[in-house]
């Protein structure tokens, strides 16, 4: 899914400033993709997310960027979703899945994507961007993921979530606030996980 926003953010890598790192240049290009065949967030939610700043994000592990990231879309995203199409018994089944740290932990929360009742009243690329994107940032706790292609995904899958949401702005704000606070852990790690647990 979103192939071509993978290979954009591959084939620019050498384009991007040498403080950013290219794994979070990658979670919005899958946020403001333009492909033709996937609706689109608008001009002015893509440019809000254009314009955070990345630089000093470089340095950190793209594994941990990763987990991080994969744990904002499975209990923070994924679940809005399905709490705006009338799912809250799978959204709070995915909010109190464990820390996706491990093979079980990822497979679990794999495995509670595809329960999703396919009558879920979300358009088929919709549907099919949320359950690949949440079980792909999930795959993405395995030492074997494709971090490129996770990140997207996680973009992608968040912009679903401004693009559904009944509160427009309270999905952007929400969205925004994750994105900012991914940032910051690629700045700062150590202290914005341990934040991040109180």
């Amino acid at each position: 899914m979103l192939a071509d926003t993978y290979d954009q953010t591959i084939e620019r890598r050498h384009l991007m400033a040498p403080s950013v790192h290219p794994l979070l240049t990658a979670w919005v290009n899958g946020l403001v993709h333009r492909l033709p065949e996937f609706p689109c967030i608008d001009d002015e939610d893509a440019q809000l997310f254009q314009s955070i700043d990345l630089s000093g994000t470089a340095d950190v592990e793209d594994q941990r960027l990763c987990y991080f990231a994969a744990e904002q879309i499975v209990r923070e995203v994924a679940p809005c979703v399905l709490e705006e199409i009338g799912l809250k018994a799978y959204a709070d089944k995915m909010r109190a899945l464990p820390p996706l740290v491990s093979h079980a932990a990822a497979q679990r929360a794999s495995d509670l994507c595809f329960e999703i009742p396919q009558s879920a009243s979300l358009n088929s690329i919709d549907r099919r961007t949320l359950s690949i994107g949440t079980v792909v940032c999930a795959l993405s706790a395995l030492p074997t993921g494709n971090w490129f292609y996770a990140m997207s995904n996680a973009g992608s899958t968040a912009s679903i979530y401004i693009k559904t949401a009944r509160n427009h702005a309270r999905a952007l704000t929400t969205v925004y606030q994750l994105f900012a606070t991914l940032v910051e852990f690629a700045r700062a790690p150590a202290f914005v996980a341990a934040e991040s647990k109180k």
